[in-house]
């Protein structure tokens, strides 16, 4: 008998491995974070379904296979955010293929919660993100449309159908015809 193992011994599913350090993560037990985590994943994965909006603003991020590193304060907490084809995978530990993060994320819990619910770009800009400008620019818009309101004015828009449009739209709609109606008259002399 040989003492090579007779299965293959790289895995078959493509998903990421985390490391395993026991580092402590502040004030909050691993096992709570971890469930916690679950559940915002959760949350993501769903909004991201409905929402065309959102899953275009999450695609360059998956695309990069962005990893964002956040760090929370009152209190503190670190966990990552590994952007993907099959949506966001929140962990309490950095990917096995990653050495460093692609973006860093520091606030306090409160600012994090106002920046995820209340759906205004100037609670995502009291944020401090650190990362390449593209990356930035990327999780900013993602984070915007991710808010709660967000979410709940494409559920309406989908309850409802198409809003009405506005005077500007209206108008603009109205030139786009007299151009097309002018374009077809030339043709036809």
């Amino acid at each position: 008998m040989t003492d090579q193992p007779t299965h293959s011994p790289k895995p078959s599913d493509p998903q990421p491995t985390y490391r395993t350090d026991d580092s402590d993560n502040g004030g909050v037990s691993r096992g709570l974070l971890n469930v916690l985590l679950v559940f915002l994943e959760s949350a993501i994965t769903l909004i991201l379904r409905f929402d065309p909006k959102l899953r275009q603003l999450a695609y360059p991020l998956a695309e990069r296979g962005t990893v964002v590193c956040i760090r929370t304060y009152l209190p503190h907490v670190q966990f990552y955010a590994t952007f993907g084809y099959r949506g966001v995978l929140l962990d309490d530990r950095l990917p096995n293929d990653k050495t460093t993060p692609d973006m860093t994320v520091n606030a306090y819990s409160f600012q994090l919660i106002n920046a995820i619910t209340t759906h205004k770009s100037s609670n995502v800009e009291s944020l401090q993100i650190r990362g390449s400008h593209e990356d930035v620019h990327d999780f900013k818009a993602f984070l915007v449309q991710l808010g709660v309101g967000g979410v709940i004015q494409n559920l309406l828009g989908k309850v409802k159908g198409k809003p009405a449009p506005t005077p500007e739209q209206k108008a603009e709609k109205q030139e786009n015809y007299k151009a097309k109606i002018a374009e077809i008259g030339r043709a036809v002399q």
